[in-house]
């Protein structure tokens, strides 16, 4: 992409101020994503035993949410950092996450409540519950 970019300024400029070598501040933060948003979880969902464990499957899940909130601050802050840069930028953020979560949460509930999550009159209820993958 920087070859396709190279003859545009202010396309260069993104890439500038997010890569080694050319920013003390999100360069690290770029090789923090390539190794542990990318390679890690790539690694560790590979096995079959991590994918047939409910509760592995949960922690690399928000393991891998917990990253991405470090890829969507490494893309946008260091274009909004004029104004809310720094641990203000952080809390913001956070905020917002936390909000966005308990909106979601809210209505799921709110419907949930309201309807049988369970199939009840299914033919094959009592043998789809049973079920256990080897």
């Amino acid at each position: 992409m920087l070859i396709w970019y190279a003859n545009i300024p202010e396309e260069t400029h993104w890439f500038g101020t997010r890569y080694p070598g050319w920013s003390d501040t999100f360069g690290p933060i770029s090789i923090v994503l390539m190794v542990f948003h990318w390679g890690l979880p790539f690694l560790g969902i590979m096995s079959r035993h991590v994918r047939r464990r409910p509760w592995a499957v949960a922690l690399w899940s928000l393991y891998i949410l917990v990253m991405h909130f470090v890829d969507l601050y490494w893309a946008i802050m260091p274009e909004a950092n004029v104004g809310a840069g720094g641990a203000v930028g952080i809390v913001s953020s956070l905020l917002c996450v936390i909000g966005m979560v308990a909106l979601m949460l809210g209505l799921v509930i709110t419907v949930g409540s309201g309807t049988r999550l369970i199939p009840v009159r299914d033919p094959r209820l009592g043998e789809s519950l049973a079920f256990e993958n080897i």
